[in-house]
């Protein structure tokens, strides 16, 4: 029981101790405020910058997996048709992400029920409470374009549900719970009935985004001002002739958590945790955090942009990511840091977000701080870049999709060891 003796007696010390002026202030001004200082501004100069083209906005979704990819992505296409800029349409790729996340849902929920699970069990719970969402993972985002392609904005553009997926998610994850309860009546006529939901999904899914195209012509003026236009293209033969990127195969996300279930090296795989079905699920190859950050330095070294998911805390205005739990213990003489490890164990990522590293400052041959490109649009941040210090990065940055050209020899050995499953519940990571 809290002692109310204990809280008067610390009451009478802090009026004694003269805190009478510090209450008024924090009283009357947001902390975040208070922890600024030069230490806490950038001059946003870089030694290395990759150029980019233009700030995009993921405005009221949870899309930033999508845009994140996006970004990278764009800047081949731009090289290889030679553009002075490009988008992807968020809305096509939008459309099959949702149909295929509810088809995953439906057959997660049939799966735990024909096991015995009821909706008390907690990874039906689990399934129930996120139902049809927007955040997803780098291999996702890499398995839907290598099914379905992508196509330029300009040839299908945005739809209002595009740019806030409020009413879709709701629409979509109500129809799921539904489905649920029917199942559970009706077990017997489970394919019929995933076989109607699917149907209920499409109509809404069309009504929001719209028609994807399946073949389009792309007209464009490149950075010359001469006129094109690419004719009969798919978005799969738009992908594979001016993407080029093979996500899928080159690729491999790392992370690095260590505690008493998870070890490093070693490439741990969620059991159910693909958004598509017949894909597989996501791997992670588990790093130490040396290693962790050495490949992806030596991606930023080799040239290429990194995608990376971050635990995104409180940044000052100026633009630069800093640890504002650190400051505020600062602020309040008391001790709030922890490191990546334990923030992860203690689950303290309310959401993760994805961005791209876009550059890095090299000083006496050590990287001294990173440019990251974020997709909250260009009033954000400095022009919608942030800075990160390579500490922040140490600390909040968990995971990153890389090429395995930049693992190291012993890292690719690893890739080939036996996968340690486990369920996407007991993940730390």
């Amino acid at each position: 029981m809290l002692d109310v003796k204990k809280i008067e007696k610390f009451q009478k010390e802090y009026i004694a101790n003269n805190n009478e002026v510090k209450r008024r202030i924090f009283h009357t001004v947001k902390l975040v405020d208070l922890v600024q200082d030069a230490s806490t501004g950038d001059n946003n100069v870089f030694s290395n910058e990759f150029k980019t083209h233009g700030i995009t906005d993921q405005q009221i979704t949870g899309y930033c997996w999508m845009f994140a990819g996006f970004n990278i992505l764009r800047e081949e296409v731009i090289k290889n048709l030679e553009l002075s800029n490009f988008e992807f349409s968020i809305s096509y790729l939008a459309y099959y992400d949702k149909l295929e996340r509810f088809n995953t849902l439906l057959d997660r929920l049939i799966e735990l029920h024909n096991e015995g699970k009821d909706a008390y069990d907690r990874n039906m719970v689990y399934y129930l409470d996120i139902a049809v969402g927007d955040g997803s993972f780098a291999l996702n985002f890499a398995e839907l374009i290598k099914k379905y392609g992508v196509v330029p904005k300009t040839v299908f553009p945005d739809s209002f549900a595009t740019t806030n997926t409020n009413e879709a998610r709701a629409i979509l994850s109500r129809l799921a719970r539904k489905f649920y309860l029917e199942l559970e009546k009706n077990p017997k006529e489970v394919d019929k009935l995933k076989d109607k939901y699917i149907d209920y999904a499409l109509k809404i899914v069309t009504d929001l985004f719209g028609i994807p195209p399946k073949k389009f012509n792309y007209e464009y003026v490149d950075k010359n001002n001469k006129y094109h236009i690419i004719k009969d293209l798919t978005p799969v033969s738009f992908y594979k002739d001016y993407v080029k990127v093979d996500l899928v195969k080159d690729y491999v996300e790392i992370a690095s958590y260590q505690d008493e279930r998870f070890e490093y090296n070693n490439v741990y795989e969620g059991i159910r945790s693909a958004r598509v079905i017949g894909t597989p699920n996501i791997r992670m190859l588990n790093l130490s955090p040396e290693d962790f950050k050495a490949a992806i330095d030596r991606q930023l070294i080799g040239g290429e942009l990194v995608y990376n998911s971050s635990i995104v805390t409180p940044t000052v205005y100026t633009g630069k990511f800093v640890d504002i739990f650190k400051k505020y213990g600062e602020l309040l003489d008391i001790d709030l840091t922890l490191s990546r490890n334990e923030i992860l164990k203690t689950v303290e990522i309310p959401s993760c977000h994805a961005m791209v590293i876009t550059g890095y400052n090299m000083v006496d041959g050590e990287i001294t701080k990173y440019k990251i490109e974020n997709s909250y649009g260009s009033k954000k941040g400095n022009n919608g870049y942030y800075t990160a210090s390579p500490e922040w990065v140490n600390t909040y940055l968990f995971k990153a999709y890389v090429n395995k050209k930049y693992l190291t020899k012993e890292q690719k050995e690893m890739l080939k060891n036996p996968v340690i499953r486990y369920n996407d519940l007991d993940f730390k990571f």
